[in-house]
Formats: C-alpha cells, sequence, structure tokens
C-alpha cells in the first residue's frame, strides 16, 4: 500500500516494538471497553499493508525515533527499577522542556507522519477512529516515498514525556476533542501528529513542532499524575473489573 509493489506482505508493525516492551513476558491485554478483553501475544501487527521494500523504508524511520527517545533513556521501558520493574527511576521533572541534540528531524517528522499512515490504512479494531482524507493519506505516502517534499508546517508534529509519577497504560491512538492532533502513545512518550495538512489552532505548541528548529528536537515533560491519560485509565479499568470480574486469572 505504500510502495505498490507486487510480492508478499510482511509482518508490519504499526507501533515499532521498540516502544512496546512490556515489563514482564505476559501477553498483552487488549479491550475495546465493551467485549470481553483478550490476549494479545505480540502488540498491534497487520499483515496486509506493506511489502518488503515498504518495511525497510518505514523500518529507517522506526530506528531514528528509538535512538532519539529509546537510547536517551524517554521511555518507560528504559526507565524502569531493574528489581522492582513497578517502580520508574528518572527525574523528568513536569513542566521542564528537554532538549534531545543531533537529531535527524527531517527523518523523525517521516516517523510521526508514517504512525499517522499506518494507522489510518490499517483495518485492527484498535485503529478504526484513526482516519484522514483520502487525497491527505495520498500526501502523507507521498511524502514517506521522498517524491514530495515536507515542511515543519505540514502535518505538523511534536513529543511530550509523562514524568516518573506513575507508568501509565498503552493505548491505541485517539483523537483529542477540540484539539487538532492525534495522539499516538509510545512508551512513555506521546507523538501528536494533525491528520490535516496546515493547523490553523492549537498553535501554543508550534514551538516544539518537529524541525522547528533542525538538529534540535525540545520536549515538554507533563505530570502523569493528573494526565487525561490517567484519568481514562482508571475509568476504564474500574469499567473492566466491574464488568468482567479479574478477566485474566493466572492459571
Amino acid at each position: 500500500m505504500l510502495t505498490g509493489d507486487v510480492g508478499p506482505f510482511s509482518k508490519s508493525h504499526i507501533i515499532p516494538k521498540s516502544f512496546m516492551k512490556r515489563a514482564t513476558k505476559s501477553p498483552f491485554k487488549e479491550w475495546d471497553g465493551e467485549t470481553r478483553p483478550k490476549r494479545s501475544q505480540t502488540g498491534w501487527y497487520d499483515y496486509g499493508i506493506l511489502g518488503r521494500s515498504g518495511e525497510a523504508m518505514i523500518a529507517k524511520f522506526d530506528d531514528v525515533a528509538a535512538s532519539c527517545f529509546v537510547d536517551n533513556g524517554f521511555t518507560y521501558s528504559k526507565r524502569r527499577d531493574p528489581l522492582k520493574l513497578d517502580l520508574l527511576r528518572d527525574n523528568f521533572i513536569d513542566g521542564y522542556v528537554y532538549e534531545i541534540s543531533r537529531v535527524d528531524t527531517q527523518s523523525l517528522h517521516l516517523f510521526a507522519i508514517s504512525l499517522l499512515w499506518r494507522s489510518a490504512v490499517t483495518s485492527l479494531s484498535g485503529f478504526e477512529h484513526i482516519t484522514v482524507r483520502a487525497r491527505r493519506l495520498e500526501e502523507l505516502r507521498q511524502m514517506l516515498l521522498g517524491t514530495e517534499p515536507l515542511s515543519v508546517g505540514d502535518f505538523p508534529a511534536y513529543f511530550i514525556v509523562f514524568d516518573g509519577a506513575r507508568e501509565l497504560i498503552k493505548m491505541a491512538p485517539s483523537k483529542i476533542k477540540g484539539h487538532p492532533f492525534i495522539r499516538f502513545f509510545l512508551d512513555g512518550v506521546v507523538c501528536y501528529v494533525s491528520p490535516t495538512r496546515r493547523v490553523k489552532t492549537g498553535l501554543a505548541f508550534e514551538q516544539f513542532y518537529v524541525g522547528s528548529d533542525p538538529g534540535l528536537l525540545r520536549v515538554p515533560c507533563v505530570s502523569s499524575a493528573s494526565s487525561d491519560h490517567l484519568s481514562f485509565m482508571t475509568k476504564s479499568s474500574n469499567n473492566l473489573v466491574n464488568t468482567f470480574g479479574n478477566p485474566f486469572p493466572d492459571r
């Protein structure tokens, strides 16, 4: 679906595996908020969107993101106490803006765009709410292929990091009411991408757009304890237990 090549499909991750690492070896527990939860051994993969060449293109952008966030210790997998996996050990401060230098911001922007493109074209149920107009989807595809130029203001993207007050669960991407961005949860890091080419509102975040300062990424830290993510997680967890009891008993 990216290159138009003819050939076998690859097992393509929607959210890169470097951002889906678990604290334990138990399977993921996936719940859509309505039906009975199910186990997922590998996270979100689609076997019908990319072939070998397309997967290789996307993998290059994923590697840049992993180098930026995983290697620099921003993800939960790097912040857990090795002796107590439910405890985060980091010094991230709510309200502080962290800077990561020597970043390939063009490729990182393309990584963000690839998350949007992957989520819009996949048929996986966890991503059914992520929609992009056909014209814009084609523009995203051409940008990923390198046949259409990409500027900072095109489908702008920015990142934030949660502080270490609490580790928040992995969630499928979601739209934000009143905010022209879609959130992608990346193991303690959140990527915000606009599904429209030009953003007219929400410009308070413009200073953090990827590519605003070539080679430098500015990442604000926000509180996990007061986040929408935590309140949604708490409400969903309570609903889950009230409806199904313990849906994953040990056995």
